[in-house]
């Protein structure tokens, strides 16, 4: 769930850069692509005056972080033996369910710019 989780932004925000036609050549680094995203529809959290956007998006930023660090850190793309750290099940579906918000307020913005 954590793999998925991570690879459905990283698809959503890939699909945002192919929108405006920028190649998203970032290597993996979902901060980089959500960089670039941010960038190319102007959702910098400087540029807005009201503080609660403002707020709204930075919390987005640190969900992205926190889904790349679970899924790289518990997630199933790789092995890891007996060292393996496991993750209750109601924080696995508080990844899965905050990914999927992202990834629907994205395709609304996505939507709303074209």
């Amino acid at each position: 769930m954590l793999t998925q989780s991570r690879t459905l932004l990283e698809e959503v925000f890939i699909y945002a850069l192919e929108k405006r036609g920028v190649e998203a050549n970032t290597r993996g680094n979902i901060r980089k692509l959500y960089k670039l995203v941010k960038q190319n529809y102007n959702m910098d959290q400087s540029k807005f005056e009201d503080v609660r956007v403002k707020e709204i998006l930075s919390g987005l930023e640190k969900i992205i972080v926190a889904i790349s660090e679970f899924r790289n850190n518990n997630g199933d793309a790789h092995g890891r033996g007996s060292k393996r750290n496991t993750i209750k099940e109601h924080h696995a579906r508080l990844v899965a369910n905050s990914a999927k918000s992202l990834g629907e307020f994205m395709i609304s913005v996505i939507n709303n710019r074209q």
